[in-house]
């Protein structure tokens, strides 16, 4: 199930950033939904009694560049869409929130740049939480029960059309 979870994530932030193939990078309301719904096909059979949580975001990277060399680096939420189960802190950011990203991201996204300044970069962020409780073979009843885990999973994607992120429906909460 955490491959299917990590899946459904990738999923996610792969379709918004094509975000249609089209310039200016745009999504409708139709679209998003259809997206946020994608994980719940991958994570089939999963219980259907458990709430799939899942949540694209659009991340603001903002970078100082000196002579090339990044100086400074902060992460921001600009906007995130969410499916009507992605209730938890876990799953749903804060516009505006600070997100930490690794450094190769960063390295990637400003290579080939040489001059000095500061430059703003997007890249999506898909979610995915699965709650449940595990299940157990033949052996299980030997080891005793298991609390309820949650599985979840992030990927990050360049937008393909935009380097000004996508458009569309308004994202929630900002």
């Amino acid at each position: 199930m955490q491959r299917k979870v990590s899946l459904g994530a990738a999923t996610v932030a792969n379709l918004v950033a094509q975000a249609n193939n089209t310039v200016p990078a745009t999504l409708t309301q139709a679209e998003m939904s259809q997206i946020l719904a994608y994980p719940d096909l991958i994570l089939y059979p999963y219980d259907p009694t458990q709430a799939v949580e899942v949540v694209a975001s659009q991340l603001k990277v903002t970078v100082t560049l000196v002579n090339g060399v990044a100086t400074t680096t902060t992460t921001t939420v600009a906007g995130y869409w969410a499916n009507a189960n992605a209730v938890t802190a876990k799953a749903t950011p804060t516009c505006g929130q600070q997100v930490t990203i690794d450094p190769n991201i960063v390295s990637a996204l400003t290579a080939g740049v040489s001059t000095s300044g500061t430059y703003n970069y997007y890249v999506i962020q898909g979610t995915v939480l699965l709650p449940g409780q595990p299940s157990y073979n033949q052996y299980g009843s030997l080891y005793g029960s298991a609390a309820q885990i949650t599985l979840h999973d992030s990927e990050l994607m360049i937008p393909r059309n935009s380097d000004t992120g996508i458009t569309g429906p308004s994202p929630d909460g900002c």
